[in-house]
């Protein structure tokens, strides 16, 4: 018998192992939820991890300040400029918000394409008013991308945007993550990134903001 009818053999005994026997479906589709709520519950620790090491970053500016208007900054001020420069490093400075708005986009397309991941949908929009009154000169940049979900490629695609902020290069934060649809479960992850006015050198030296430009979100 040749090894082509030796394969035939086997797949049509497959097949009918696979319509008679009930337990070996159930069996089947088991080990598949398994491995599906395994994989929401490794994306969603993904994500804690990441917002906190933003929310950590957002502590130690806050702390900084603080220390600026107390007596003993001369002590501090080298906390203070590494907590700057580490916050100024994520931010996105195109010359301007349309352009940052773009660059967004391309990177977030560019990283999909890297990780074989297959989008339905990928939506930048600027944000109208600034991160913060301290910080007028700094707008939001966010995100929603929908992509088929699948474990091993999403916790990739986000472990390569957690090592951009790790490696201190203008970053996407992740906000919010979940799963949905079934045969084909879909991704709905929102991002934020966040942009430099064109106007503004620094966060620290800048005295105000100014009426973002126009911009709407674009679609994959």
């Amino acid at each position: 018998m040749s090894i082509q009818s030796q394969l035939s053999a086997a797949l049509s005994d497959s097949r009918e192992q696979w319509r008679n026997n009930a337990r070996l479906r159930y069996g089947i589709y088991a080990i598949l939820a398994i491995m599906w709520f395994y994989g929401i519950l490794m994306l969603r620790d993904a994500v804690s991890v990441k917002r906190e090491a933003w929310l950590a970053a957002e502590s130690r500016i806050g702390r900084s300040k603080v220390l600026a208007n107390s007596g003993d900054w001369t002590s501090r001020a080298g906390e203070a400029k590494a907590a700057l420069n580490d916050f100024e490093s994520l931010l996105w400075k195109e010359g301007s918000l349309g352009l940052a708005q773009a660059a967004v986009q391309e990177s977030i397309n560019r990283n999909l394409a890297a990780g074989g991941l297959i989008s339905r949908q990928v939506k930048v929009v600027v944000s109208d008013t600034p991160l913060s009154p301290d910080m007028p000169e700094v707008v939001a940049i966010r995100a929603r991308v929908l992509v088929d979900f699948r474990p091993a490629a999403v916790n990739a695609w986000l472990a390569a945007m957690a090592r951009d902020v790790s490696e201190k290069k203008p970053a996407m934060i992740v906000e919010s993550l979940s799963v949905r649809g079934a045969p084909s479960p879909t991704a709905d992850i929102e991002l934020v990134a966040y942009a430099l006015k064109p106007e503004s050198t620094a966060p620290a030296n800048s005295n105000g903001g100014a009426a973002n430009e126009p911009s709407s979100g674009a679609s994959k």
